[in-house]
């Protein structure tokens, strides 16, 4: 991967540098990595002067001439709320921007202006030494040069992945392992010359600023670790000992540790789980353990509400817009569910001869049975869907099926 040997140039940084420096060395290579020409200089323009005078430190002008800011903060610097500010603050004063990074080469922060408060806007943010798959396709599908998807869906294809379904069928997977660096004896190396660096800064005022977590690297073939890797470790160990199918032991007061466990064991379960008790749709309370096979449908109110024809509520639970109703339906998984969705669109506008004819015209991604190459499924009757392809392309065709059928409804 092309991106390790500059994560491995940032990790060999001895010294503090500018935020000049910052931006040039860590930042820019980053994106040239997903696709600028940061030499063009009607692409990327530097120290440019927003319409209240705010001077910015990068502008990025995507090819419809819309635009993205970076903030950039020298490599040692904490990010902190009141960074984040300053960029929102820049984005407000250049109607063509709505997004924006601020990062300090090791640390991104993305924004989206759109959003209400300060703490919304801030609607993903990774460390490149902690980075995953998912986290390097987000700038690739939203802050390329020519991005594939519109970035009004950023924050939507953000909550697939914390709802848990994988980026373009891409594993959720750690970008770094110990096995991308280099041999033993350099890494134990750089490993003593790290811990120096971060003993002299302790030793003085600036260790506050310290921001970035590099990786500590050992002599030996371990997995790779950040600073936190302890807390972290710790939390896995408790989380491999516990049986999620058993319900946690009642205790009494005469044994405090076991107490102290079984908080432990609940705070554990929430944390890796993240499951909530129940989802409120229209006062409307759906249970997680909601039968899969049970269609629950909610009346649209029409009063200038705004429809919203696919909602992934979790991995294997969706919201379909469908003949003026919202349609909870829900399956073992995205995969499954996604094929349930696309039967039930089509047995219920199967009742509507001339529109089932027009989706069948307009949609090329429902074909007759065949036995051309691919892994196909039947949606209905003689019609099937190959689903080999990734799940965005999934997502984007039930969105706009579900659209055209709203645009195109008797």
């Amino acid at each position: 991967m092309k991106i390790i040997p500059t994560i491995q140039k940032i990790s060999r940084i001895k010294r503090d540098i500018s935020e000049n420096q910052t931006l040039i060395s860590t930042i820019l290579p980053m994106f040239r990595y997903i696709g600028w020409d940061i030499f063009n200089e009607n692409r990327v323009i530097f120290e440019d002067m927003t319409s209240t005078k705010k001077r910015v430190d990068a502008t990025f002008v995507f090819e419809d001439n819309s635009k993205f800011l970076v903030e950039a903060k020298r490599l040692t610097h904490k990010l902190v709320m009141k960074d984040f500010e300053q960029l929102t603050l820049y984005i407000n004063s250049d109607e063509s921007a709505n997004f924006g990074i601020l990062t300090n080469g090791i640390d991104y922060w993305i924004a989206d202006n759109k959003q209400d408060g300060l703490d919304a806007k801030r609607i993903h943010a990774f460390n490149i030494f902690d980075m995953s798959e998912c986290d390097l396709n987000i700038l690739r599908m939203f802050f390329s040069f020519d991005p594939p998807y519109k970035l009004k869906d950023i924050n939507r294809y953000i909550n697939y992945i914390r709802t848990g379904l994988d980026f373009g069928d891409k594993k959720c997977e750690k970008v770094l392992e110990i096995k991308n660096f280099e041999s033993d004896e350099i890494r134990a190396k750089q490993n003593n010359n790290h811990e120096d660096i971060i003993n002299s800064k302790n030793s003085s005022q600036d260790d506050k600023n310290l921001a970035f977590k590099k990786p500590v690297f050992a002599p030996v073939e371990l997995p790779f670790v950040t600073n936190n890797s302890n807390q972290e470790k710790d939390k896995e160990d408790d989380f491999e000992q516990m049986n999620l199918d058993c319900e946690i032991p009642k205790t009494n007061n005469s044994n405090s540790n076991s107490v102290v466990q079984n908080k432990s064991q609940i705070d554990v379960e929430l944390d890796n789980l993240n499951i909530k008790e129940d989802l409120k749709f229209e006062n409307k309370i759906i249970d997680k353990n909601i039968n899969k096979d049970e269609i629950i449908k909610i009346p649209f109110n029409g009063k200038g509400e705004k429809i919203e024809f696919f909602e992934l509520i979790e991995r294997n639970r969706a919201k379909i817009f469908l003949n003026n109703e919202y349609h909870i339906i829900a399956d073992v998984g995205f995969p499954s569910l996604f094929i349930k969705m696309l039967r039930y669109v089509m047995k219920e506008i199967k009742l509507y001869p001339a529109l089932f004819s027009k989706v069948i015209t307009n949609f090329p991604f429902i074909e007759e049975s065949s036995n051309k190459g691919g892994k196909f499924e039947p949606i209905h009757e003689n019609y099937v869907y190959n689903v080999s392809v990734n799940n965005y392309t999934k997502l984007k065709n039930i969105e706009s099926l579900l659209k055209f059928i709203h645009e195109n409804f008797e």
